[in-house]
């Protein structure tokens, strides 16, 4: 049994964190760093993050060993893509048999960037998580960052995205999967997991879109749509937190739901038309609930730094389950999947794994 939780990587706040739980003691820690260890003689020896890629390779920090070595050798251990969930629970249950603690980056790219924290004691778990405010206001220059992008200012961004208690196994217990299914665009099929993964032929979930799906204006349809059978299920109105120059406040998001599985398909395909909203979730979910919640994740939607990982506990509370093409607002358009019950998360897992063109990134 361990302990767990994943934060977003936002530097300053994980170099302010560190120093808190240590307490200015770093006489008990050590940094592996590109297959060397060595004792950790200032915070800036942490590595930077650079890049839509933060780490060139993966690093982790511990503290006091319980073994005279790990069971694991993590030098060749790859950090934005997993063979398969077991490849995450052994890294996890091994960091956490070998070390009092230990910290070491997660996740994806862009947004997705974030660190975990893992120990066998709930108390050191709670001492890091409560050591610093969690929620505090992001401010990064991207363009010194990234290549591209501008300013981000986003108040009171929440950078504890999960905390657990693993008994067994962590992909027992998981909320959430990143995973990359338009490696090859010519065979993709956006939604094919999903669908299976969530029985949708028993509930077909609801698509809810800003793009214009009924004839409304053709010039508009996304081409993927000639052949879906679908229907319109209601519109609403959605007011965005903040205005930014580029964007207008107030949005007409539409609720459609497919008849078929190949109609999904074709409508989740028409995320390569670039709709500034395209997400599905489960019947029956809590519309004002997540409208509140698109009305903050769509208004910082530009930003890099940004992450639907800051609401997962916002997404539990207002929906079965959630999905999202692109929730990377990058040319790798890495899919998010969210969901209360860990089973499905584990059978977008097994999906993932019978299919050559598609790869799991992370999980949460």
């Amino acid at each position: 049994m361990y302990y767990l939780a994943f934060f977003i990587d936002y530097h300053p706040f994980l170099k302010d964190k560190v120093n808190l739980f240590l307490n200015n003691d770093l006489s008990d820690v050590w940094i592996h760093d590109d297959n060397h260890k060595s004792k950790l003689n200032s915070l800036d020896d942490l590595p930077l993050p650079s890049g839509f890629f933060p780490y060139s390779h993966f690093w982790y920090l511990h503290g006091l060993p319980l073994l005279e070595l790990p069971s694991q050798d993590f030098s060749n251990y790859s950090l934005y893509g997993k063979k398969s969930l077991k490849e995450i629970d052994n890294l996890l249950s091994c960091l956490a048999s070998s070390y009092q603690w230990a910290i070491f980056p997660w996740g994806a790219g862009g947004c997705f960037s974030s660190f975990a924290f893992v120990s066998q004691e709930k108390k050191i778990l709670d001492i890091f998580i409560n050591c610093s405010f969690n929620i505090r206001d992001i401010n990064i220059d991207l363009d010194s960052t990234f290549s591209y992008g501008t300013i981000a200012n986003i108040p009171q961004c929440n950078l504890l995205i999960s905390s657990y208690k693993v008994i067994d196994k962590f992909s027992e217990v998981a909320k959430a999967v990143i995973f990359d299914e338009t490696d090859e665009p010519k065979v993709e099929k956006p939604g094919n997991f999903i669908w299976d993964a969530c029985e949708c032929d028993t509930v077909p979930p609801w698509l809810i879109t800003q793009s214009p799906f009924p004839e409304v204006n053709n010039e508009f349809i996304s081409p993927f749509l000639e052949e879906a059978d679908f229907e319109f299920i209601q519109e609403f109105k959605l007011i965005k937190e903040e205005k930014h120059w580029f964007d207008s406040q107030v949005w007409n998001l539409g609720i459609y739901q497919a008849h078929n599985k190949n109609s999904f398909i074709s409508m989740c395909r028409s995320y390569r038309s670039d709709p500034d909203t395209l997400v599905i979730v489960s019947k029956g979910t809590k519309l004002e609930q997540l409208k509140n919640l698109l009305a903050k994740t769509e208004a910082n939607r530009g930003y890099s730094i940004y992450s639907d990982l800051s609401y997962l506990e916002n997404y539990l509370k207002a929906t079965k389950w959630f999905y999202g093409i692109g929730r990377d607002y990058n040319d790798f358009y890495y899919s998010l999947f969210i969901s209360r019950d860990s089973q499905l998360i584990q059978n977008v897992n097994k999906l993932i794994m019978l299919d050559a063109h598609c790869k799991l990134i992370s999980c949460f």
